[in-house]
């Protein structure tokens, strides 16, 4: 997973704190915390940043692949430290599998995903593959060939990354069964590496929209300089965890995110696809129900089903709690993951998907765990708990976004730089509060040559006019007014998407930026 989303939740939480005192409640648990001063927050959040930026820009980490919807391996056969741990990668840019090379009778599995895949924090004899591994010979017949688990899997890689780099080597793993673990940032961009071995958000050039930046670690980057900003006295009102507004990419409430949904399932049946001719097997495993209420496993859950799937749910946690993470971080532990493998390794031999197993000698999970899985859902039972999301959603979504004060920043789906300002494509959801919808930007300063530029405004793919950004010694902002089309009932969600006819280079603490504007304000009331 991409933990710095995790990152802005901190900081709403600690905004939420200040304003909410004695009731506010915290994010991660749900229960009531004692309020501490904002200083000490930020600066929490500052450390917690710095360890996860280092997955970002530790120079000996990545190399970029040569397919393009792959974006990004591990630097081949070398030793790295990723989360404190020691990770080997092999030839393929992957991380390496311990121990002796697999025989040519041994039955063979794929772990595909991302980093809870990889095992992120985790030693390699931890990871969901060599625990799968280790449960599964230890219960193995008199005879049989031995069971081999390969990790296809890396940090910050997206559903179409862990497809199609399994796909593209494929014979070197020459699965029977493949076991995706799709995340909820399986929605979001892929990464990019630069000639420096450094992985950095960029625009994905194979997205179907590959002007618009898609990427929690730009909203996290946002609140990070926001807090600080907030503790330099440059901005006085704080916000209000409800005024942050909902998780638009997770919402699967307009287009943008439905269509990620429905290439994230089109990725997987794909994959289904191509194993089935070769007559090969495909499970989906999700970690957990709840891993952050956004909803993603009930939408990818009925979206596969709508399209008729057949594939196989090898089922998680119903939900989980600090007690099943690494500490410090949002990733699974150790004692999590064997909890995983013990029941994947039973389902597989329940359903005959591996023979030749003695079922009595597969391991108990941990006391602890006992009672925790979810249960297979039915249809009646998806379909009830997204009404309940959806209304959920529905009542938290706002109806205005503020770049400079924070109001409605996690609606975003894409364009919104670190800085406030905003990127060569906008897009965000807003809450139809009233019948008009007011759009007001400001120029970024010290860039006359870029001015004038027209921004085509676009509600669900709509046009609905323009306004014309000017530059001026006082750097005016320009706003216009446009009447929301009949189609968008009151109250409901709809998207609103910004396109400007030209953009520049900025720089924002140290940083390279697409930029067209310096801050946006965007109200439906």
């Amino acid at each position: 997973m991409r933990m710095l989303q995790r990152l802005l939740l901190v900081l709403l939480a600690a905004v939420a704190t200040l304003l909410l005192m004695e009731g506010a409640l915290s994010l991660f648990t749900g229960r009531s915390i004692k309020p501490r001063p904002f200083l000490d927050l930020a600066a929490e959040l500052e450390r917690n940043l710095a360890g996860r930026r280092g997955l970002l820009n530790e120079t000996s980490y990545w190399s970029p692949h040569k397919d393009p919807r792959v974006g990004h391996i591990l630097r081949p056969d070398h030793d790295h430290e990723i989360a404190g741990v020691r990770v080997r990668s092999d030839s393929l840019g992957l991380r390496a599998r311990s121990g002796p090379v697999p025989p040519k009778d041994a039955f063979r599995i794929a772990i595909l995903g991302d980093s809870v895949a990889f095992g992120h924090g985790l030693n390699e004899q931890e990871t969901l593959a060599s625990e799968l591994e280790a449960v599964l010979n230890a219960s193995r017949q008199p005879g049989a060939p031995p069971v081999v688990c390969f990790t296809v899997a890396l940090p910050g890689w997206n559903h179409r990354n862990a497809v199609h780099f399994l796909l593209d080597h494929f014979g070197n793993f020459d699965p029977e069964i493949v076991i995706y673990m799709p995340i909820a940032n399986d929605l979001a961009d892929s990464f990019v590496v630069d000639d420096y071995g450094r992985r950095k958000l960029g625009f994905d050039s194979v997205s179907s929209e590959p002007l618009l930046l898609v990427s929690p670690e730009s909203l996290a980057a946002y609140a990070y300089l926001f807090a600080r900003r907030l503790r330099a006295g440059e901005v006085l009102n704080q916000p209000s965890l409800e005024e942050i507004g909902i998780d638009a990419l997770n919402s699967s409430l307009t287009l943008e995110s439905r269509r990620r949904y429905r290439e994230c399932a089109e990725s997987i049946h794909f994959l289904h696809r191509c194993l089935k001719r070769l007559d090969r097997k495909l499970a989906i495993l999700f970690y957990t129900e709840k891993a952050d209420g956004s909803g993603y496993v009930w939408h990818l859950r009925d979206l596969l089903r709508a399209y008729g799937s057949s594939i196989t749910e090898l089922p998680g946690f119903e939900t989980v709690d600090r007690s099943h993470l690494l500490k410090g971080d949002t990733h699974p532990n150790a004692k999590t993951i064997r909890t995983l493998a013990i029941w994947a390794a039973m389902d597989l031999a329940a359903m005959g998907w591996i023979e030749q197993v003695d079922t009595g000698r597969l391991p108990e999970v941990p006391d602890e765990h006992k009672g925790s899985r979810s249960p297979r859902r039915s249809r009646e039972e998806i379909a009830a708990r997204l009404g309940e999301i959806r209304q959920s959603a529905l009542s938290r979504l706002q109806d205005t976004i503020a770049t400079e004060s924070a109001v409605g920043v996690r609606q975003v789906y894409g364009g919104l730089n670190q800085d406030g300002s905003l990127g060569p494509r906008f897009k965000a959801v807003l809450k139809a509060g009233g019948r008009r919808l007011l759009v007001r930007l400001k120029p970024l300063p010290r860039q006359e040559a870029l001015y004038p530029i027209e921004v085509s405004v676009t509600v669900n793919g709509e046009v609905l006019g323009s306004l014309t950004l000017v530059a001026g010694r006082t750097a005016a902002s320009s706003e216009s007014s446009f009447p929301i089309p009949d189609s968008v009932p009151a109250g409901q969600p709809f998207e609103v998407e910004l396109l400007p006819s030209n953009w520049t280079v900025t720089r924002a603490e140290g940083v390279l930026l697409n930029a067209c504007c310096r801050s946006a304000l965007i109200s439906c009331r």
